[in-house]
């Protein structure tokens, strides 16, 4: 089974580097001690405050504001959006830079801790819905 989606991070407390192919269930195994309560904790963390971090600005906002402009319908004709493989890309995209610009906040408050830092943190769609 093909991931669903990909996060990689880099420097996150004993982590020096991680690259987690993120499946429906995705079980982390290993020593005590070496990461995986960090990993999990950034996972839910990203997951809860999704909807509290701005966008990016930069290229991807641009082009999902533009790809918004054209692929979502005026309020009056509102119903059920579709949104294509592409719309899904520029989507992903915009997300991955929102974290990535965000990631010293995002741990600092997943952690509760000004000195928990991450020197890397990106996300990718690996589910194919991207591909056009």
């Amino acid at each position: 089974m093909s991931p669903l989606w990909r996060l990689r991070v880099k420097e996150l407390g004993k982590i020096a580097s991680a690259d987690i192919a993120l499946r429906r269930l995705t079980l982390f195994v290993g020593p005590n001690n070496s990461g995986k309560s960090y990993l999990a904790s950034l996972l839910w963390g990203i997951v809860a405050l999704q909807f509290d971090l701005e966008a990016a600005p930069g290229p991807e906002r641009d082009a999902v504001d533009a790809w918004l402009a054209t692929a979502v319908p005026p309020a009056s004709a509102r119903g059920e959006i579709t949104v294509s493989g592409e719309g899904i890309a520029r989507l992903t995209r915009l997300f991955d830079a929102t974290i990535r610009a965000n990631e010293v906040a995002i741990t600092r408050r997943i952690f509760n801790n000004d000195q928990m830092r991450v020197c890397g943190l990106s996300f990718s769609d690996e589910s194919g819905a991207g591909t056009t």
